[in-house]
């Protein structure tokens, strides 16, 4: 169930007929792994689902981020690092 917060969000997506009250809701508790790392497509694709509605997203990277190769990786944080 959307709270009255998520459907102001959705609001356009709502009426959109092929998604609907019932599609936000699928949406909402749909669940996307992104196997392809949190570099140049990854990091936008997760952000895309996520102002989609969706509400799960993993992201799987191997590689061992390092402070200077993070331009690339928009949703990585410092913190994160390691």
């Amino acid at each position: 169930m959307l709270t009255v917060d998520e459907e102001a969000r959705y609001a356009r997506q709502i009426v959109i007929p092929e998604i609907g009250k019932e599609g936000q809701e699928k949406l909402k508790s749909s669940r996307v792994l992104i196997i392809g790392g949190a570099g140049g497509l990854g990091s936008p694709s997760a952000m895309y689902l996520a102002c989609a509605g969706v509400g799960t997203i993993g992201i799987v990277d191997e590689t061992q981020s390092v402070f200077p190769i993070c331009s690339g990786r928009s949703s990585m944080m410092q913190t994160a690092l390691g």
